[in-house]
């Protein structure tokens, strides 16, 4: 539960930073202002599609992260 909670927490955190980033550039502000614009069922859909790709990347790196000591032990035999 705690690990589930953290890999949420860190998936939020680079979401509210990719948010941050679209819209200080300004070409990607514009992005920002279509998405807002979209009639809101697509903004839902899109938005926890977002956090889902996030939250499965996340997982991923820290699996693979997690890995790294079994790798290097099957290395050194």
């Amino acid at each position: 539960m705690v690990r589930g909670m953290r890999i949420v927490a860190v998936a939020m955190m680079l979401l509210g930073i990719l948010l941050i980033i679209s819209y200080i550039i300004s070409p990607l502000r514009l992005l920002w202002w279509w998405f807002r614009h979209m009639p809101f069922p697509l903004q839902i859909g899109f938005g926890v599609a977002g956090v889902g790709l996030v939250i499965l990347f996340t997982t991923m790196l820290f699996e693979r992260v997690a890995n790294r000591s079994y790798d290097k032990e099957l290395k050194d035999t």
